[in-house]
This record gives structure tokens, C-alpha cells and sequence, in this order.
């Protein structure tokens, strides 16, 4: 019977290369040592002298830099944690990460607290940077719903924290949650998270596919009182913040931070229930009549209409096809993704404790 490989053990041509980002752990903790000596000296040069265009545009401009270079770390710390969820150097990397990134943002978050008090000629006048445009909007637009600087400050402090609920989920779902193996008959194959969403939720056998979904929803089951407690302390956590920064609902306050306005958000809900869903609900009985299903289920939801037009392709086979299909985005394009491929952009391995 075969298992699913440890990270260790997949080919290593079949995985993302981050030694762009990152050399290793040892060049990742020099990289963010130097971006902490860098907003320390920010902060030195800068605080309580923003009233001025010339400084408030120095300081967004190093601002910026140090953005580009945490983001950076940041990718690499979540993109090798994401492939191997159990693995003590990722997590500590990552956690790494979020306590140096949340110190950071509160050592600076006196920027956007005195840029707030600059005088609107002023900040028009660093506006006129282009480098510097956006992150004016940004204030301004923000304006009506800043705290307090320490406040301020001790929110962003938190960044960390606010991001627990969500690891909880991850760690549940893809490390704590372990499944027995698949019996298909008299044989038996390794059965996951991950194997189940790639394998076996689309499978057009349908014998498969219903007893996959059932092992997979009795054993998330085991958890459901877990992911129920962090959703909770995620809504109540955007609850609370709605209410200290000054929106009328939490919808507002999460639509704010993306750019959406709450007729936007209502406008594409009443779409999908009044005109998706009834499309839908006739998808779903045009699958149950090709495949002669008894009763149409939520485990035969993603089966394709035609399962010989979705074949399953190598790597090798999905290069080509990506490149002719793609290709009428011209050479510039189409270079890229030869890269992706070539320079390891992507992660193709299956292994144990991937997200």
C-alpha cells in the first residue's frame, strides 16, 4: 500500500524554489534583522517631525522600501510554511516573522497617526510625488476611522494575534486532522485533506466519490467544535474593531478595507440568489441525468459534465497546454510562464501537511 510522502521525500523538481526570496533560514533571520535596524532608524529620524512635505515624503519612501523587503519575508515564511504545515522550522519561521512584522508596524504606525494631522496642503503637496500618492489616499480615505496614536499603536501590535484564529483552522484541518485509509474494494489508499480535494471530490465514480465524501465530512466532524470557536473569536475580533474604528456593521467595516461599497456587495448577493441559483440548481439535475445518478447529493456537486475533456496532465503535458493556450497574451507573457515552470514558481508536490 502506498502513503502519502513526507515533504522530505517528494522530488525536489516538483517543488517551488523560495531561495530567490530567501537563501535559507539563516539569510531569512539576517534579512529581518535588517529590516528591524531599518525602522528603528525611521523612527529615530522621523518621529514627531512629520509636519513637513519634504520629511513626510523621505519617510513614505523609506517606508515603502522596508514594505517591499518585509514582504518579501513575508512570502517566504508563509509559502514554505504552506507546503509543509508541520514542520518545526516553517513554524518557527512564521512565527518569527509575524512578531518582528507586528513590532515593526507599531514602531511606525506614528506615521499614518501624524500624517493624519498634517495639513491638507501639505499633504497635497506630497501628493505630488507619485511614489507617495498612494499611500496619501490611503490616509485620507482612512481618515474618518483612525484612532488615537497609541491606540494606534497598540493595535498594530496585535497584528500577530489577529491572525490566531485563522492559524488554528490551518493547523487543525491540515496537521491535527488525520484520516484512516480509503477502502476501495480490497484495496486501500492513502486518504487526506489534500488528497481528497484533488482526487476524489470530482471522481466520476460515484461509489468512490460518495465514500470519500463520507469519511472526509465524518472526520472533519471530529473538529467542528474547533473551527466553530475560531470562527468565533475571528467575528467577534472584526466586530469589535467595526466598533472602535467607527463603522456602522462589520459588513462596512470589511467591505471598507476592500474597496467595496456596501451596494457593490448587496448588488452581487442579490445576483447569485436571484439569477445563479436557479442556474445552478438546473446544472445540478443536468449532472444527476448524465451520470443516471439515483439522487443528486453534495458529494456529486463537482463531477464534470464531461469527463473525457477534463483529463488529468502531467506536468509536462500542462506546460504545453498552458503555453498555446496562453500564449495570445504575446511574447512578454508567454516568457513568464516558461519561467514559472522553468525557475520552479510553482509546487507541484503532493505531500503529507500541505494546505
Amino acid at each position: 500500500m502506498k502513503t502519502i510522502p513526507l515533504r522530505k521525500d517528494v522530488d525536489e523538481a516538483l517543488t517551488w524554489d523560495l531561495s530567490g526570496l530567501c537563501k535559507d533560514t539563516a539569510d531569512f533571520e539576517r534579512q529581518l534583522q535588517d529590516c528591524q535596524a531599518q525602522a528603528e532608524k525611521l523612527k529615530s529620524d522621523y518621529f514627531g517631525k512629520l509636519d513637513n512635505a519634504e520629511n513626510l515624503i523621505a519617510a513614505i519612501k523609506t517606508y515603502a522600501d522596508l514594505t517591499a523587503k518585509m514582504t518579501r519575508l513575508g512570502t517566504y515564511s508563509h509559502m514554505a510554511l504552506d507546503v509543509d504545515m508541520a514542520n518545526a522550522e516553517n513554524l518557527s519561521n512564521d512565527a518569527r516573522f509575524q512578531t518582528v512584522y507586528a513590532e515593526i508596524l507599531s514602531q511606525l504606525s506614528f506615521i499614518e497617526s501624524e500624517a493624519k494631522g498634517v495639513a491638507q496642503s501639505v499633504l497635497e503637496k506630497v501628493k505630488e510625488d507619485a511614489t507617495c500618492k498612494g499611500f496619501v489616499d490611503e490616509i485620507i480615505r482612512n481618515k474618518p476611522h483612525m484612532l488615537g496614536a497609541e491606540a494606534e499603536m497598540v493595535l498594530k501590535a496585535l497584528t500577530g494575534n489577529f491572525m490566531t484564529p485563522y492559524k488554528v483552522y490551518n493547523q487543525a484541518k491540515f496537521v491535527d486532522l488525520s484520516y484512516p485509509d480509503l477502502e476501495l474494494g480490497d484495496e486501500k489508499v492513502p486518504f487526506d485533506f489534500v488528497a481528497f480535494e484533488n482526487s476524489y471530490d470530482g471522481t466520476v465514480d460515484t461509489a468512490t466519490r460518495r465514500m470519500a465524501f463520507a469519511l472526509f465530512s465524518e472526520h472533519l466532524a471530529k473538529y467542528q467544535n474547533t473551527f466553530a470557536t475560531a470562527l468565533n473569536a475571528q467575528m467577534q475580533q472584526e466586530k469589535t474593531i467595526a466598533t472602535l474604528r467607527g463603522y456602522d456593521s462589520v459588513f462596512d467595516y470589511l467591505l471598507f478595507e476592500q474597496k467595496v461599497t456596501r451596494e457593490m456587495y448587496d448588488r452581487q448577493i442579490d445576483r447569485i440568489v436571484e439569477d445563479l441559483a436557479p442556474a445552478m440548481r438546473k446544472y445540478a439535475k443536468l449532472l444527476q441525468d448524465i451520470y443516471g445518478l439515483d439522487k443528486m447529493t453534495f458529494a456529486d456537486l463537482k463531477i464534470p459534465v464531461d469527463a473525457e475533456f477534463e483529463k488529468k496532465l502531467s506536468v509536462a503535458e500542462s506546460k504545453t497546454y498552458i503555453l498555446d493556450a496562453l500564449s495570445i497574451y504575446g511574447a512578454e507573457y508567454k516568457d513568464l510562464l516558461v519561467r514559472a515552470y522553468d525557475e520552479r514558481w510553482i509546487d507541484f508536490a503532493f505531500n503529507q501537511n500541505k494546505a
